[in-house]
C-alpha cells in the first residue's frame, strides 16, 4: 500500500509539472492587418481572455473542430473578424517555409464558446 501511495503523489506531481500552454484557454482569434511579401506572415492575432493579453502572429489550427463548427467560422469569418470567442491552446510547431525550418506559434482550437463582445473584438484588433 505504501508503493501506491507513493506512485499516486508521483503520478499527480507530474501533472503539476506540465506546461502551462497544455491548458486549454479562451481566445479570441482575429486579423491583425500584418501583410507581408515572404512567409512566413500570420496576419492573426489571439486575445487571450480575461486576462487581455494579445499574441500577435498566431497561425489557428482548426483540424480539431467538428465539420459543423469549422463551418460555422468559415461562414462568419470568425477568424478573420474575431466574432467568436473559441477555446484552445497555443503551441509551438516547426514548419519548413522556402527550406528553412521555423518555429512558429500555433492557436490549436478546440471548440466554440459563444459569440465575442464588441469589446473584445475592439481589444483584439488593436495593432
Amino acid at each position: 500500500m505504501p508503493a501506491l501511495k507513493g506512485a499516486a503523489a508521483a503520478f499527480f506531481m507530474a501533472l503539476a509539472t506540465l506546461p502551462a500552454a497544455a491548458a486549454q484557454k479562451s481566445y479570441v482569434v482575429c486579423d491583425n492587418g500584418l501583410r507581408c511579401f515572404v512567409a512566413p506572415c500570420p496576419s492573426t492575432s489571439a486575445l487571450e481572455i480575461p486576462t487581455g493579453t494579445l499574441r500577435k502572429g498566431i497561425w489557428a489550427d482548426t483540424s480539431g473542430l467538428s465539420r459543423a463548427e469549422r463551418r460555422e467560422i468559415e461562414e462568419s469569418s470568425a477568424l478573420y473578424h474575431g466574432s467568436r470567442v473559441v477555446r484552445g491552446r497555443i503551441e509551438q510547431r516547426t514548419k519548413t517555409f522556402m527550406g528553412k525550418p521555423r518555429t512558429l506559434p500555433y492557436l490549436v482550437i478546440s471548440g466554440i464558446e459563444r459569440r465575442s463582445t464588441g469589446r473584445e473584438q475592439k481589444l483584439c484588433r488593436q495593432r
